[in-house]
């Protein structure tokens, strides 16, 4: 099911081909995030729809197993939910991997891949917006962990059936949901520029935000993508003038 839901999701994207219409995303896709205490600095956020009684008891039990154990029990239990289409369950578990992914280290691309998952649960529950949500935020990670010409990144989990992740992949996938909101300047602007998703307010934009950057900017400048090295150095600087 994952699969063929992913390659109609491709397809659509691909058939749909900041001024103020940024700016109404920004404020629209800013409310569905608040901070959360942090397991990794890198990774103090979780998004607002993961933070309701259900996922926060789940999030609640085992407390002493290792975050890597308890990530790859709720992923693959979202997963067979996916299966039986029971998208509450899915849900669920999927913030509960999620809340444990915040432990691992920063080039870990898991805490991205499982913002893509809820992104995946919230376009099946027909909820759009939420969906561009943790879909702008997956692209944001996917960015912070593997950088802007990211591998495709193979998966040992069963439940994923080999499916590739990689920032293209992402962005294609957050262009096809700009395309069902009626975006399309913003699905134009992605796909010439994903690391543009950082301004819109998918993820926050914060110190620690900021001290992710640097490792980003070195990463556009090894690739001699030089306007973007540029774009996000002057964004750095305009987060970091806010303190």
């Amino acid at each position: 099911m994952r699969i063929a839901l992913v390659c109609l999701a491709l397809a659509a994207a691909l058939e749909c081909s900041l001024a103020d219409g940024a700016r109404a995303a920004t404020n629209r896709a800013s409310k569905e995030i608040v901070s959360g205490a942090s397991g990794n600095v890198s990774l103090g956020w979780v998004p607002r729809g993961c933070r309701h009684p259900g996922a926060l008891s789940l999030e609640a039990e085992d407390p002493e197993r290792s975050a890597e154990a308890r990530w790859n029990e709720h992923y693959l239990a979202a997963i067979e939910a996916l299966e039986t289409e029971d998208l509450d369950f899915a849900h669920l578990h999927f913030c509960a991997a999620l809340s444990a992914a915040r432990a691992f280290g920063p080039r870990d691309w898991r805490f991205a891949e499982t913002l893509d998952e809820l992104g995946l649960v919230a376009y099946l529950s027909s909820d759009f917006e939420l969906a561009e949500t943790m879909q702008g935020a997956a692209v944001a990670e996917m960015l912070f962990a593997l950088g802007p010409d990211a591998v495709e990144v193979g998966s040992a989990y069963p439940g994923r059936r080999g499916r590739l992740s990689s920032v293209t992949i992402y962005a294609a996938r957050l262009n096809m949901l700009y395309g069902l909101l009626g975006r399309d300047d913003l699905a134009a602007e992605t796909e010439r520029t994903p690391y543009r998703v950082l301004e819109r307010g998918y993820i926050p934009l914060d110190a620690a935000t900021a001290g992710r950057l640097d490792w980003l900017i070195s990463q556009y400048l090894l690739a001699e993508h030089f306007a973007a090295a540029e774009w996000l150095s002057d964004l750095r600087s305009e987060i970091l003038s806010r303190r």
